[in-house]
């Protein structure tokens, strides 16, 4: 009876230490210009959000039967995938213990499987693991189906056994919603690259006003914060913009990173990075998309702008801080392709 109590005195203590780890996901509009309220009705932008567990029962059994991995099946995965920091940046900002975790979470998330047991291989705090879950999610637009919520199961000093994934609803026929997925990405790179001979940024820009023309921005959309949303249903949130833009353009061999941070009003919000040359530009779909709704007009106020122009209106949050920094103004649609307004010239208000 002693053991029972004080299993379940720490079991408590444990999960109120474990539970509501939340990382940063987002799906902010653009607020409004011609309203003093400070939501222009920003939907939240789904982030790595976990509760944990002991991963045994009050009478020290597994709660769990996931397989095991092992170094081997490390080292296997380790071989068959190449994730470079170039294309995947919060890959990049783990530790080595993260690292692995990322491999076999990837690796989970491909197969469908309901979760992974890495505790036999793999040292990564409870503390760690929504950031191991955030960097899968965001460095992978191709996995439309994958949520950002999970629950885990931790072990002795407090360290991760098994992580639970969840998916949204597209999982249900995977093949299906992969076909009608690629179909229409086909579509639009094929599009795209009829100004291959123009260059990478006008074949950027050429993508840019696709996404505004195919996808309309709407709070209530299905699978908002998937690429899956933008690209086949045309109705998404900021997510969704940034995540298509991010797979095309990966499709394309072009470094883009997904972005996440909050507007100047606090609403949570996500857009790009785009490298060009070596030097990387912000880009913001939603808010280009947003503004010329309003303008009835194409707009390219947040295509390829400095960090400190886009300072005014965005700022980062999470991972994303640690992403490279945006200096150069050389890009600009404005500068290089044709006449826009400007971000000095909107009035946020």
């Amino acid at each position: 009876m002693i053991k029972v109590a004080l299993a379940l005195v720490f079991s408590a203590i444990v999960l109120l230490v474990a539970i509501n780890m939340t990382g940063t996901l987002l799906g902010s509009r653009l607020p409004s210009r011609t309203s003093n309220s400070n939501n222009g009705g920003n939907p939240t932008v789904n982030t790595a959000s976990g509760e944990g567990e002991s991963y045994v029962d009050e009478d020290g059994m597994s709660i769990n039967s996931y397989e095991r991995k092992t170094e081997e099946d490390y080292l296997e995965l380790e071989s068959k995938y190449d994730f470079d920091s170039d294309l995947y940046p919060y890959f990049g900002l783990l530790n080595e213990e993260q690292k692995k975790a990322y491999y076999f979470i990837y690796e989970a998330a491909t197969k469908l499987e309901d979760g992974v047991y890495i505790g036999s291989c793999v040292k990564v705090e409870s503390d760690e693991v929504s950031d191991v879950v955030n960097a899968v999610y965001y460095d992978h637009p191709e996995l439309f189906w994958m949520e950002p919520r999970f629950r885990y199961t931790y072990g002795r000093h407090y360290m991760v056994v098994t992580v639970k994934l969840t998916y949204n609803g597209l999982a249900d026929d995977l093949p299906m919603a992969k076909r009608e997925f690629e179909a229409k990405a086909n579509e639009i790179l094929s599009e795209v690259q009829k100004d291959y001979s123009k260059g990478l940024l006008y074949q950027e820009a050429k993508l840019h006003d696709i996404l505004c023309a195919v996808s309309t921005y709407d709070s209530n959309a299905e699978y908002d914060q998937s690429a899956y949303s933008c690209i086949v249903n045309g109705k998404t949130v900021c997510s969704g913009y940034a995540r298509a833009f991010q797979y095309l353009m990966h499709q394309m061999g072009t470094p883009v990173y997904y972005v996440v941070g909050k507007t100047y009003d606090g609403g949570e919000h996500a857009w790009n990075l785009i490298r060009i040359n070596g030097k990387f530009y912000n880009v913001d779909v939603t808010w280009d998309d947003s503004i010329g709704e309003k303008r009835s007009d194409d707009v390219h106020a947040y295509f390829n702008i400095t960090d400190e122009a886009i300072s005014k209106t965005h700022s980062r949050t999470d991972m994303s801080e640690k992403l490279p920094e945006c200096t150069d103004d050389g890009m600009t649609y404005d500068k290089n392709i044709g006449v826009t307004v400007t971000i000095d010239e909107l009035n946020f208000e």
